[in-house]
């Protein structure tokens, strides 16, 4: 399968994709167990209104808390990840669903594609061959 190659390859060069989760209930913290099976991918950042629940998640996948950043500040978080950190956020999780919940920000226009979680193989081989600008699965 084309995808799987391409995951591979991104793993072999330790440049895996970088996947951010909003919300780490049951399904977050689900979707982020599974995407840390997937060689070539990697959770790089969690966020939730209950930041306990992403730390969770994270030692649950086996990331050491020391490499675990909890910030509302988008620098510290940028430079974090830069520097091969994982990020917890409280703050941005609420303030991105208030401002699609206030019609302030139209989601819809930043999401070209949606599928259902049964064809994340197809999706995500769309965005890694450049043909998809943000694809959300649907649980």
């Amino acid at each position: 399968m084309e995808l799987i190659n391409k995951l591979q390859q991104r793993a072999a060069i330790n440049n895996p994709v970088s996947v951010g989760i909003i919300g780490c209930g049951q399904m977050g913290s689900g979707l982020a167990h599974t995407i840390n099976n997937i060689k070539g991918m990697q959770v790089n950042a969690i966020a939730d209104i209950n930041p306990e629940l992403a730390l969770k998640t994270y030692n649950e996948m086996g990331i050491p808390r020391s490499q675990i950043i909890v910030t509302e500040n988008t620098g510290i978080a940028n430079d974090s990840l830069n520097n091969g950190k994982f990020i917890v956020t409280p703050e941005h999780n609420r303030i991105a669903m208030d401002l699609v919940a206030s019609g302030k920000v139209n989601a819809d226009k930043f999401i070209s594609h949606v599928f259902p979680l049964s064809q994340f193989a197809e999706g995500a081989e769309l965005a890694l061959e450049g043909k998809a600008r943000k694809v959300v699965f649907i649980p």
